[in-house]
């Protein structure tokens, strides 16, 4: 049977090692498969199966040439076992891996855009046992991105084997029942092939350049809003100038074709006399709006020119003597001037923080700049602004999200009181407008770090970014949410979609390293970690990521260098410190050092648990990894990807500790992402 697509041999090729049909499994599942299939598809689906593959050929072999033509499929579906994962068989070298060169030249592409706007791939594995660290490793290498499989698996403690149709989904650690499984496979090869005979399903991915490089190749529609001067001959209204100027940033995100550049990077220059063409070439824009503020009583006088720095000239000014009301006229006014100079596509759906009242204004604003300054005692202080200003208007709906935000702080740090505001406010602020995005990025953060309710939080960051995709604060957190679960590619569009607008962000740049940690990509993590530096030598996160990035490339002596400068007693710093002398081979030492802290009490039971494994005292890395999990530990988060769990991974106690944490279930049941 031919495929719906008539340039293609077949719609589905099945791909299996020998070994892993002597039980009759494989043709067991293409069996129920082909039953499924014609009752979830109208059109008649053509699947093809070498009744008779040959194993164990090396590469200088040729190709069967009945599977030369049956590879040209629409979709590949590998059996992924404890043994197909070797480079050295026919199954993995001529199938595998020439499908996966062949789909990416062909007319659609290996990766497709379905029709309700997730990207999912040709490329559909269904896995029949837990891999080892290595194997997955081979897989991930391959495609370029975390190993997305529909798992075939019965798991108990000391069992790893296929799962069967007679299997009992509550015997089964992973609780998943066979026929269900089934039609999970018949529904994701429906999405694809219904999705390719779409026009426009093609989506053109290249690997080698990121979203960042991408864009800062054109900073044609780039710009940056340099802090506004105060000229109001008092201090005390820096905060309102500073204020204004990010709301002249908010405005112009409403033009979707005009990158701007972010608050952070754009106030790294306030109060330098740098020059401006260098200014732009770091920030990767062509255009810089400044000017200047003076406040007196209820009139305000508003200059702003627009600096072309290719040529060096100001191609607009402008200048406002107005009410202190019309101030939000003025942003919009600045906005459509700009539009008009850059030749964008003007509108009148400006952002705005949705207050007539500019007392209530006036205290957000006060609020913000508490945020922005991030002194001691910063969440309280600027719960404080915010809460007046929602009493002067109890309809000002940034207000209660900037509370929410600002409560979510305290409630990352375990205090109850504040994840109760967290929630009570993000619902005030969605009650008044539903697309606020930082309300669903609050409670996002709250999902996320406080309950571990990683599908909601997930929800919640994706509606906050179809609201505001240049959210900053989103992209970061959903960013780090994702290379913690080792869905490494799509943490990196989005860490590297912040950085186009938020460049010399340090958090966000030491993330991109940790990032690059967990795709186990050592070299990148180092450079990347190294960057961040330059930006800010004292990021001590920055320094923690770069010693573990030394450690696995064996830069023993440069690791050791980079532990002398770091603080004498903190956890982390010792962590490393552990695995330097662990993995050098001076294991003793390393057991002195973990007994030596263990008398100084302990912050993070997980990071205790790293150096459990290291000095190989595994019943005690459970103990402490138990801890986390009463703990609410956040960095019991990297078991799905980080090196220092692998020697652990196969242990039945590990899946336990996993299963706990609530990853396995999402971490099976995830979609790609709509954006």
């Amino acid at each position: 049977m031919a495929s719906i697509i008539a340039e293609f041999e077949c719609d589905i090729f099945v791909s299996y090692r020998q070994n892993d049909n002597r039980s009759g499994w494989v043709t067991e599942f293409v069996r129920k498969l082909k039953e499924e299939l014609a009752a979830t598809i109208k059109d008649p689906i053509s699947l093809y199966i070498d009744s008779n593959p040959d194993d164990g050929l090396l590469e200088t072999h040729n190709v069967h040439k009945s599977l030369e033509g049956k590879l040209k499929c629409l979709v590949f579906m590998p059996i992924l076992s404890q043994t197909y994962c070797d480079i050295r068989s026919f199954a993995w070298q001529h199938e595998f891996v020439e499908f996966n060169k062949l789909a990416k030249e062909d007319q659609f592409g290996r990766e497709i855009k379905l029709s309700n706007g997730n990207v999912s791939s040709r490329i559909i594995p269904v896995r029949i046992h837990d891999l080892d660290a290595e194997d997955k490793a081979i897989i991930e290498s391959e495609l370029g991105c975390p190993l997305r499989s529909i798992e075939f698996i019965y798991k108990e403690p000391g069992v790893n084997r296929p799962l069967k149709p007679t299997d009992n989904k509550q015997d089964n650690l992973y609780k998943t029942e066979y026929q269900n499984q089934v039609n999970k496979v018949a529904i994701a090869v429906k999405d694809l092939i219904y999705s390719i005979k779409t026009p426009g399903s093609k989506i053109f991915l290249d690997s080698q350049k990121s979203e960042a490089s991408i864009l800062n190749e054109s900073a044609e529609s780039a710009i940056a809003v340099l802090p506004f001067a105060n000229l109001t001959n008092d201090a005390a209204q820096e905060y309102f100038c500073d204020g204004i100027t990010e709301e002249i940033i908010n405005t112009l995100t409403s033009f979707a074709s005009l990158r701007v550049i972010a608050r952070t990077s754009a106030f790294a220059y306030k109060n330098k006399s740098q020059d401006l063409v260098e200014i732009g070439n770091r920030l990767g824009v062509n255009y810089i709006l400044e000017g200047s503020i003076r406040k007196a009583g209820d009139k305000i006088r508003l200059n702003a020119g627009l600096v072309d720095l290719r040529h060096g000239t100001h191609i607009w000014n402008g200048k406002f003597d107005r009410d202190l009301t019309d101030i939000f006229l003025i942003q919009e006014e600045i906005a459509q001037s700009i539009a008009s100079q850059l030749k964008i596509l003007s509108h009148d759906k400006f952002s705005r923080p949705r207050t007539n009242n500019m007392e209530a204004f006036n205290l957000y604003l006060m609020g913000r700049d508490i945020v922005s300054k991030g002194k001691d005692g910063w969440p309280r202080i600027s719960i404080e602004f915010f809460n007046k200003a929602t009493q002067k208007d109890p309809k000002f709906a940034s207000a209660h999200a900037a509370i929410a935000l600002s409560a979510w702080v305290n409630a990352f740090e375990g205090q109850k009181a504040a994840q109760e505001l967290v929630k009570s406010h993000a619902a005030l602020a969605l009650q008044i407008d539903n697309n606020n995005a930082e309300a669903h990025a609050a409670i996002a953060l709250s999902k996320y770090y406080n309950e571990w309710k990683w599908a909601e939080a997930e929800s919640e960051f994706i509606k906050a970014l179809r609201i505001n995709p240049w959210s900053v604060l989103s992209l970061h957190h959903f960013g780090t949410l994702l290379s913690n679960l080792g869905r490494c590619s799509d943490a990196l569009r989005l860490l590297n979609r912040a950085l186009t607008i938020d460049p010399l962000n340090t958090v966000i740049n030491q993330t991109v390293g940790w990032c690059y940690f967990a795709m186990r990509d050592f070299e990148r993590s180092r450079i990347q970690s190294q960057e961040t530096l330059n930006i800010e030598p004292s990021n001590f996160l920055a320094r923690i990521v770069l010693c573990f990035a030394l450690i696995e490339l064996k830069s023993y002596d440069e690791a050791k260098s980079l532990i002398a400068s770091m603080p004498e007693d903190n956890l982390f710093a010792k962590a490393c410190e552990v695995w330097l002398n662990a993995s050098s081979g001076n294991i003793e030492l390393a057991r002195n050092i973990t007994s030596e802290m263990l008398k100084k009490g302990m912050e993070s039971p997980s990071c205790v648990a790293w150096m459990m494994i290291a000095i190989n005292e595994i019943d005690e890395a459970f103990v402490w990894l138990n801890k986390a999990l009463e703990k609410k530990d956040l960095m019991i988060l990297s078991l799905p990807v980080f090196t220092w769990w692998d020697p652990i991974r196969n242990d039945a106690r590990f899946h336990d500790v996993l299963m706990n944490t609530g990853l396995s279930e999402y971490l099976r049941t995830f979609s790609p992402l709509p954006f």
